[in-house]
C-alpha cells in the first residue's frame, strides 16, 4: 500500500508473485471499510513509511495476520528507480513482502509513539521561544537599545522588576 493524503494505492501478489489485481486508488475516507471488505486474516501487508503509517499500521493490524512498514531509506529498488510510480512502488513492495525480503522499521508501541510526540512538541516549543527571544533581540538592535543587566529573559530580573513598578507609577 502506498499511502498519499487523500487516497492510498493498493496493489496484491500472490505467493509466487503473480498480480492478484491492478493497482487501486482507495480514498482515504473509504479505506477502513475497504480495508475489512477486501482483506483476509491471512494477509500480509506492506505499507511505505509516511508520516501517517502508524494509523494505518493500528487501522489494519486487527483485520490481517501482518502489516510490515518498509524502511524506504533501504529500498534501492524504489529509491533509485529512475520511474518512480505508484505502480512501480506498489510492485516492489508487493514483489519484496512476498518473498519476505521487505527491509522494515520497527513500530513503536502506543505509549512510546506518545512520548515521542510529547518530545516532539517541546522540542518546537523551544524553537518558538528561541525565535521570539531573537526577534527582540533585532528590534532592540534596530532601534539602538541595549538590553538591561542580568537575563532579560528571567521572571525576577531586579531591573525589569524596578523598571516595570516605575512604569506603573
Amino acid at each position: 500500500m502506498d499511502i498519499h493524503k487523500k487516497q492510498v494505492v493498493v496493489a496484491a501478489v500472490d505467493e509466487q508473485q503473480r498480480p492478484l489485481f491492478a493497482p487501486e486508488k482507495v480514498d482515504v475516507e473509504k479505506f477502513e471499510t475497504w480495508a475489512i471488505t477486501h482483506l483476509r486474516a491471512t494477509d500480509h501487508v506492506a505499507l511505505e513509511a509516511t508520516t501517517n503509517s502508524w494509523a494505518f499500521h493500528d487501522k489494519l493490524e486487527p483485520i490481517v495476520k501482518c502489516v510490515s512498514v518498509a524502511n524506504t531509506f533501504k529500498l534501492k529498488l524504489i529509491s533509485s528507480s529512475s520511474i518512480k510510480t505508484d505502480s512501480t512502488t506498489l510492485s516492489a513492495l508487493a514483489r519484496l513482502s512476498a518473498a519476505q525480503l521487505l527491509p522494515t522499521v520497527w513500530v513503536p508501541p502506543q505509549h512510546v509513539r506518545e512520548l515521542r510526540n510529547f518530545t516532539d512538541h517541546r522540542s518546537q516549543l523551544i524553537q518558538e521561544r528561541t525565535a521570539a527571544k531573537n526577534r527582540l533581540h533585532t528590534v532592540l538592535h534596530r532601534n539602538n537599545l541595549c538590553l538591561p543587566e542580568g537575563n532579560p529573559f528571567k521572571i525576577a530580573n531586579p531591573s525589569l522588576v524596578e523598571e516595570t513598578a516605575a512604569l506603573g507609577s
